[in-house]
């Protein structure tokens, strides 16, 4: 990510959130339609990555912008993440379980939750309200309102450098010390490492400028690894849950070897997963930081 095409050294906390920021609306604005549409699971996947990215920002950048406009926007944010959401489990479900496979119940039971989940979709995306929304974020972002209500913290005080040290520190830490013993977490702790992963790796992406390009892009490699096994044990439990809501609507379903050979399939996979995470942690925190080097 480039900071305007500006030295980074040159620029301030508040010039690196609002281009953060801008970015992620942009990005927004580009795959809205697509998401709209429903015919590229892709739309409503880098939406959601916008939105995450978004309010990952308001939260590492709080000293910053710590106003009532910022508090209202990322609890906005969440609630359209949320309605996203559905549309994307179910996709992953069908992508995982029924590439290849010819028409069945199970599979129409499951397209039909999809198409339901994606006129949620639709009608969120092209409400005013989620479009206002945007706008606002844009106009309080150009004309600087945040900017007038800046808390006065120490933190404003240090170069951009040193606010990513002291952010990408804390993070991190806080991955050390859950990842200790991964065996101990359940399956809601282990969701949150995975939250806490994602809130690294955005943050690491934030400040890719201020590093050695081929020494971060490999501890974000070696951070997507580890994301990407979390997301899989946490993909594990959704499924098993769309599953069985499915089930719920189809009991003649439960009784197919289809429908039994899907619940084999994810237990095994959430299986595997847990199996080298200790390994992977272990691995993943004893790895060089960028912004340490």
């Amino acid at each position: 990510m480039k900071y305007n095409q500006r030295k980074p050294s040159n620029i301030t906390i508040e010039q690196a959130f609002r281009h953060i920021l801008l970015r992620e609306l942009k990005s927004i604005r580009k795959w809205r339609k697509v998401a709209i549409k429903g015919h590229d699971p892709e739309g409503i996947h880098q939406i959601r990555i916008s939105l995450r990215r978004i309010r990952t920002a308001l939260l590492i950048f709080k000293p910053v912008i710590n106003t009532k406009f910022s508090q209202v926007l990322a609890i906005k944010l969440k609630k359209y993440a949320a309605v996203l959401d559905d549309a994307r489990d179910l996709d992953v479900y069908i992508l995982t379980h029924f590439t290849d496979e010819p028409d069945s119940t199970i599979k129409s039971s499951a397209m039909t939750q999809r198409s339901q989940a994606y006129q949620r979709v639709r009608k969120s995306l092209k409400s005013k309200r989620f479009n206002k929304q945007l706008a606002a974020a844009k106009i309080w972002l150009k004309k600087g309102h945040w900017q007038k209500k800046i808390i006065h913290h120490k933190k404003l005080n240090i170069s951009l450098k040193e606010f990513a040290v002291s952010t990408l520190d804390a993070l991190i830490n806080i991955i050390i010390i859950k990842g200790q013993q991964p065996d101990q977490l359940d399956t809601l702790a282990l969701h949150k490492l995975r939250i806490d992963c994602k809130k690294l790796r955005y943050a690491t992406e934030f400040f890719i400028p201020l590093y050695d390009n081929k020494l971060t892009l490999t501890f974000i490699e070696e951070l997507k690894q580890l994301q990407d096994s979390l997301g899989d044990i946490h993909d594990a439990f959704i499924q098993k849950k769309l599953h069985l809501r499915l089930l719920q609507k189809d009991e003649k379903i439960h009784l197919t070897s289809a429908s039994q050979q899907i619940m084999l399939q994810i237990d095994h996979v959430e299986e595997v997963k847990k199996l080298h995470l200790s390994e992977q942690l272990a691995a993943f925190c004893n790895t060089e930081y960028p912004w340490r080097v």
